[in-house]
C-alpha cells in the first residue's frame, strides 16, 4: 500500500520586508507579480525580488573572488 505524500504548499524563502524565514511567502496567481508574506501580511514584487537575487549574486561573485586571507 501507498503512503501518502505531503505536498509543500507556498516558497520558503526570506521575506524582503519583516526579514523572517519562518511562515510561507505565496505567490498571487491572478497577477503572479507579488509574492506574499504570512507573517507580517505584506507584499513585495517579483522585480524587488529578482533585484535581492542580483545583489546577492554579485555579491556571492565578490566573495569568490576575493583573496583568502593569510593562515593563522
Amino acid at each position: 500500500m501507498k503512503t501518502a505524500t505531503k505536498t509543500a504548499r507556498g516558497f520558503q524563502l526570506r521575506c524582503l520586508n519583516c526579514g523572517t524565514s519562518d511562515g510561507t511567502r505565496y505567490l498571487y496567481l491572478d497577477r503572479l507579480d507579488m509574492i506574499g508574506c504570512s507573517e507580517c501580511q505584506e507584499d513585495f514584487s517579483v522585480e524587488d525580488l529578482r533585484a535581492a537575487v542580483a545583489d546577492a549574486t554579485r555579491l556571492l561573485a565578490w566573495i569568490d573572488a576575493a583573496p583568502l586571507p593569510p593562515a593563522a
